[in-house]
């Protein structure tokens, strides 16, 4: 009896065995779409620092899995943006968000898109796009956007001369401002020339110094002021914080630079060219002024 136990019982289990090895395969799951940031020059594919309010584009590549796309999201910090018009989906504002995917798109694109950076700075943001398609499958890529403010752009005169003191009436003085010469009394002038020594001959008779007019200041920039370096209104405050003050300047030479304020207003000067007359008191600086 034991022996026919053994036997029905592995009888039995070659039956079982040969029960399962008949049971169908499951069906294999269901190909959900791709997505892919370009890293092309121009295109931010992981992170980037950006100027407050500043667009940054990113080309986004999306492959179909087993069914059509359905739609794209564009998400900041995972919520779907709500103002279409910092959107621009391949040159066309958005009208949506989610968008809905139509003819030409159904099978896959790539697509330029746009979108405006935030008005807070430093500050960094997270923008993810997700891509849908009709079985609800999608797929998700990101990038990290740090803004920053970029400040206030100056403005810029160039060949701003400002005439030796001891010329004619109405010299030796110089309107930063208007970028304007004026004499050197002037209520408006806002720094002006020391004019000349009259113990000296008049080939070398100018001074060839400055000093600051009316209730402006005028100071010597620390050594590593840069004035073709300075872009913003808010460096030439920043450097003039940092200089020296001064009520005479050393003589003046060309690339001499100063900074000045006046009436609330920061200067950054450059000297570009010095003019010494032998005959007369026509001598003048040229100066190039960001303010």
């Amino acid at each position: 009896m034991k022996k026919l136990s053994i036997l029905f019982s592995v009888a039995l289990l070659a039956i079982i065995l040969f029960m399962t090895g008949c049971e169908e395969d499951p069906p294999p799951a269901p190909v959900g779409p791709t997505l892919e940031l370009s890293t092309d020059a121009g295109f931010v594919s992981d992170t980037a620092t950006v100027a407050i309010d500043e667009v940054f584009k990113i080309k986004l590549t999306a492959t179909k899995g087993d069914s059509s796309l359905s739609r794209i999201t564009v998400k900041e910090n995972g919520v779907a943006i709500s103002n279409f018009d910092r959107i621009t989906f391949d040159g066309f504002v958005a009208q949506s968000n989610p968008n809905p995917l139509g003819p030409g798109s159904e099978d896959g694109f790539t697509w330029v898109i746009e979108i405006k950076a935030q008005s807070s700075p430093d500050v960094t943001n997270t923008y993810s796009f997700e891509v849908l398609d009709n079985a609800g499958l999608g797929d998700e890529v990101s990038v990290d956007i740090t803004s920053f403010d970029p400040g206030t752009p100056v403005s810029e005169k160039t060949m701003v001369l400002l005439l030796n003191q001891g010329g004619p009436v109405g010299t030796g003085g110089l309107d930063l401002h208007l970028g304007v010469g004026t004499g050197s009394a002037d209520p408006t002038a806002d720094i002006k020339d020391n004019g000349i020594d009259l113990a000296k001959p008049l080939a070398e008779n100018w001074i060839q110094k400055i000093s600051p007019a009316n209730s402006a200041e005028l100071r010597v920039p620390a050594t590593a002021f840069k004035y073709a370096d300075i872009a913003t209104k808010e460096e030439i405050e920043a450097a003039f914080g940092l200089g020296t003050a001064i009520t005479t300047s050393a003589k003046v030479a060309n690339g001499d630079q100063f900074l000045v304020l006046s009436e609330g207003t920061y200067f950054a000067i450059i000297v570009t060219k010095i003019s010494v007359t032998e005959t007369d008191n026509g001598d003048y600086y040229e100066f190039s002024v960001k303010q």
